[in-house]
């Protein structure tokens, strides 16, 4: 809502608002203050939330996370006191948010190990509900909360998610401005002899890029892609892509990033081997059927037409067979 230029903050700890004083019990500088808009009108029916935002500025905390509507004063606050003014979901209470910051402060790594083994549960799912590509990219966007998107080994987009709520002139200048194929097949040759599936952060070409307010970049902008390759049957079937905002130029991969992409990377592969193989039984079937048709009398004209449609032949359509020697 306000202060992306604050998202790189350290956070030492999360605390949350209570319905009775004090609202918050102790804080100590760099913590995220979380606010349930309910529980302050049982602290203060009168009390508005810009009101709150202004009272935080001396306890220095790092960013304010809001569960509830967020009034435009404010935002209006939060940016005069140059503090990030975040609003949460709906789906989670504000004890799990609390807890979920918590937990990644003390235990990184485990947090990690949750969320990742949580995704590749969700993308599992996508696979067996046979939901294609679309689901896996949208998972990913939510994951990570940067925008996904899925190329084809051309370079051409399969899909995406997370750039929808942009202009269509915006989404198109965004899309021109990844990395082209010839960038990527040599990216992906650099890393051939590594172990693990490679995963790497290339730049966006800025030209392309739309100015923002005022002709600077905005958090609109995105300064570069986090990339792994989809590999299926030892080839490359296409790129995994993660949009980095410009307030994380300066920052090394993230794990979140990592998991990301490379589970997208691997489920996205699982789905397009899938498929191929899908449309190679379905391609014999349309060939075991010509040559019946072919080789056999047709005593039952109807059942014929029926198999043949089933199969995306319109016989009820005039045919010409050619005979083509080569």
């Amino acid at each position: 809502m306000a202060g992306d230029e604050y998202l790189q903050r350290t956070v030492s700890w999360a605390c949350s608002l209570r319905p009775s004083p004090p609202a918050f019990p102790k804080l100590e500088g760099d913590e995220i203050a979380l606010i349930d808009m309910s529980d302050l009108r049982r602290l203060d029916s009168k009390m508005g939330l810009a009101r709150v935002v202004n009272s935080l500025r001396n306890a220095h905390v790092t960013a304010i996370a809001v569960l509830g509507p967020v009034e435009d004063a404010a935002i209006q606050a939060a940016k005069a006191n140059r503090v990030a003014l975040l609003q949460l979901s709906n789906a989670e209470p504000l004890v799990q948010v609390e807890r979920a910051v918590i937990r990644l402060i003390v235990d990184r790594a485990g947090y990690i190990a949750q969320r990742a083994a949580e995704l590749q549960h969700q993308l599992n799912q996508v696979a067996l509900d046979g939901g294609g590509i679309d689901p896996i990219a949208a998972h990913l966007h939510t994951f990570i909360q940067q925008p996904v998107l899925i190329l084809r080994d051309n370079g051409n987009v399969a899909a995406s998610a997370g750039l929808e709520n942009f202009p269509e002139r915006r989404q198109q200048a965004i899309i021109g401005s990844l990395p082209n194929i010839m960038t990527l097949r040599s990216w992906v040759a650099t890393r051939a002899n590594e172990s693990n599936k490679p995963v790497g952060l290339l730049p966006l070409n800025q030209e392309d890029m739309p100015p923002g307010q005022n002709g600077a970049a905005s958090h609109e902008h995105f300064c570069g892609a986090v990339v792994a390759p989809i590999v299926a049957n030892d080839a490359i079937r296409g790129y995994c892509l993660a949009l980095r905002p410009f307030h994380q130029a300066t920052k090394s991969l993230t794990p979140v990033e990592e998991i990301a992409v490379s589970q997208g990377a691997s489920a996205a592969a699982l789905e397009w081997a899938k498929q191929n193989a899908i449309d190679v039984a379905e391609e014999r079937m349309r060939a075991a059927f010509l040559d019946e048709l072919l080789a056999s009398e047709i005593v039952d004209e109807q059942a014929w037409i029926q198999r043949g449609a089933s199969l995306g032949f319109e016989l009820t359509r005039p045919h010409v067979a050619w005979m083509v020697q080569v």
